[in-house]
């Protein structure tokens, strides 16, 4: 056994114990103790979420003498998590913003997407070349400890956090918390706005959209209970689409007795200055909402909130709830501008509609995306930016002039636009009601997974923000007051831009670092080094501890989709089928079909995840004007009719 432990300690430091300093011995027990006391602070108020099969019924069928509260502790002990409610201050500051219709020239700016990638696989190159190998590798350990941690760990454990979160929030009545919270003299801290004050508008943005995706988003908002009183639906259509004007007219048909008011939008084509696409769109809808709906009836804007939706968006049916909740909830410190005139609302979005029908590697994809997100949620110490659909308050929306119709990353980019604007006081605050929505499909596997590419192609574009930011970042540093303000801002501003730059940086130079790093441990091997280094073998350690991590985390997050599919199984489209395949019906066999299929697909995966940052890298580099390519989604009206004729023969 002692020559055992020998060999192990051996083979984990590339040393014998012995021979060990007392520095190293000191570092490694320090490293440990960190490590335990990281586990134990996993949360804030350092207690573990709360297992929701185990805990007390959250529902909204409450009775008259049900406590409400002692109900729903689970689901408030996460929102404290989030520090999100405070009392209405008496005296609250008006919002305030830094213009930022300015001029843009993103100068040469727009050449760091690409000198960024290149440099990143170029310089480990480099040192290796100059016969600094040892730097070149102590580069590839530091890719490799963020990679094992944010783009591994990170997503694996807080995902399944996210999925316990979720599962809390999904029967929670928060009208019911909301009405005991008021009788509560110890939790009534809003005075405004109201419950029936907060009114929704849900602008849905769709070019070309499938009649029966877009009637089934509609009808998610409608299943609101608060439909009929507090939401607007807001049918933003192109003017350039043949039909258009019939398709709004048939939908307003369907769902104008179940909300608040309808109404419809036509974006006209070839604006100045415009880019046809989910940006422009939104930003012409928005203006007839402060133009003409706020005026016409007499709606309080301080009390209204804009929700922009994708066209195939299901959301829950207690989001809007929820959202209003955390609208009025959201008061602020006195003299200061309330949290709710700065805060962007985000559910889980998870690609999920069309799960058991998607390629493997579309599949792949589509939980390696949602559990990103889910994971960022349900950290709540994490940089998060808006993803998909989200919801802003109309005095921030209006306050920042819009949407920007030049820009196709219109979630991203509304985050960075507001970012700024406030000097880094926007908070992205998550609501944990998911929202399902289709991966892109066609008639045939080739067809999806070409639509899936043009969708990636599409996304990797938000690369180009970072020029925005760049570009915007000095001119608001200088608005700042006070040297705390400048401070804080350039704080916060480290963080955001990590977050923004990892995410593309990450996918687009993992296929050459990972075998370069693989290489060079091989020739340290080869070469007997690790026994003749010294401080310098817990680089080696880190690095090969790291790659063994990132393989056991990324195999990690491929069952935990699994346990995200069954989260959500009920809204999955084909999950109730009785012919289903037993691979769907079991956990066990479908697990293990993930984790191999992902485990075989997750090199070319990466290599296309890869060439498209390439490409939107090189065209960042041109220009940020970029033509939008809607992705192919269901053809449900022609499945809904091949359904209809089947039952009648």
């Amino acid at each position: 056994s002692v020559y055992a432990l020998t060999l192990i300690q051996g083979l984990l430091f590339f040393r014998e114990w012995e021979e060990m300093s007392h520095v190293d011995m000191y570092i490694f027990t320090a490293a440990a103790v960190v490590s335990i006391c990281g586990i134990y602070y996993i949360s804030p108020d350092h207690t573990l979420i709360r297992d929701p099969d185990h805990s007390p019924l959250n529902t909204p069928l409450l009775g008259p003498t049900d406590d409400t509260l002692a109900l729903h502790q689970y689901v408030l002990e996460i929102m404290d998590e989030y520090r999100f409610q405070k009392a209405q201050p008496i005296d609250a500051k008006e919002l305030s913003v830094v213009d930022m219709r300015v001029p843009f020239n993103g100068g040469l700016w727009k050449f760091f997407p690409v000198a960024i990638t290149m440099g990143v696989i170029s310089l480990p190159i480099v040192l290796w070349q100059a016969e600094k190998v040892f730097s070149a590798f102590f580069v590839l350990t530091m890719f490799a400890l963020y990679q094992g941690w944010k783009m591994g760990v990170h997503i694996a454990v807080f995902s399944y956090v996210g999925i316990k979160k979720m599962k809390h929030y999904e029967n929670a009545d928060f009208k019911a918390i909301y009405d005991a919270q008021r009788k509560d003299k110890k939790k009534a801290m809003p005075t405004w706005p109201r419950w029936e004050d907060v009114i929704h508008f849900v602008i849905l943005p769709n070019y070309k959209e499938d009649f029966e995706v877009l009637r089934l988003a509609i009808d998610s908002v409608a299943k609101s209970r608060i439909a009929p009183s507090n939401i607007v639906l807001v049918l933003a259509m192109e003017a350039r689409e043949d039909g258009a004007k019939e398709k709004a007219k048939a939908l307003k048909e369907l769902f104008d007795s179940r909300f608040r008011h309808c109404m419809a939008t036509y974006h006209p084509p070839g604006l100045p200055g415009e880019t046809p696409g989910k940006s422009s769109n939104t930003r012409w809808a928005a203006d007839r909402i402060f133009e003409d709906f706020i005026p016409k009836y007499k709606v309080d804007p301080t009390c209204s909130v804009m929700t922009v939706a994708d066209a195939d968006s299901e959301f829950h049916p207690e989001y809007f709830a929820a959202l209003t909740y955390h609208f009025v909830y959201a008061g602020g410190q006195e003299g200061q501008t309330t949290d709710r005139f700065l805060t962007i609302w985000q559910p889980p979005i998870l690609h999920y509609k069309n799960y058991i029908k998607q390629p493997a590697i579309v599949r792949l994809a589509s939980f390696i995306t949602s559990q990103h997100e889910l994971a960022n949620l349900a950290d709540p110490n994490a940089t998060r930016v808006p993803y998909s659909t989200y919801s802003i308050s109309a005095s921030l929306a209006k306050a920042v002039h819009g949407w920007d119709p030049d820009w196709i990353s219109e979630d991203w980019h509304m985050a960075l636009k507001c970012f700024l604007a406030t000097a880094g006081r926007l908070r992205i605050v998550p609501i944990f009601l998911p929202i399902l929505n289709y991966a892109p499909e066609g008639e045939s596997t080739l067809e999806t997974l070409h639509a899936r590419w043009t969708q990636a192609k599409r996304h990797a574009l938000g690369f180009s923000e970072m020029v925005y930011f760049h570009a915007h970042l000095p001119r608001i540093l200088r608005s700042c007051a006070s040297p705390a303000e400048k401070f804080r801002f350039l704080w916060r501003c480290f963080f955001l831009w990590l977050k923004l730059l990892m995410i593309h940086l990450v996918m687009a130079v993992t296929w050459a670092v990972g075998p370069f790093n693989a290489l060079l441990i091989a020739w340290f091997v080869e070469h007997e080094k690790p026994q003749d280094l010294n401080i310098n073998s817990w680089t080696f350690l880190i690095n090969c501890v790291s790659q063994t991590v990132s393989f056991l985390s990324f195999n990690a997050l491929f069952a935990v989709s699994v346990l995200l599919y069954e989260a959500v199984k009920g809204r999955v489209d084909g999950s109730d089928d009785p012919d289903l395949s037993v691979r769907w019906r079991s956990r066990t066999l479908h697990s293990i079909c993930t984790v191999l299929e992902s485990m075989l697909l997750f090199g070319p995966f990466m290599f296309l995840a890869a060439a498209a940052e390439w490409i939107a890298a090189v065209k960042t580099a041109r220009t940020h004007k970029f033509h939008y390519e809607v992705a192919l989604k269901p053809n449900l009206s022609k499945d809904a009719m091949k359904a209809s004729q089947s039952s009648t023969v």
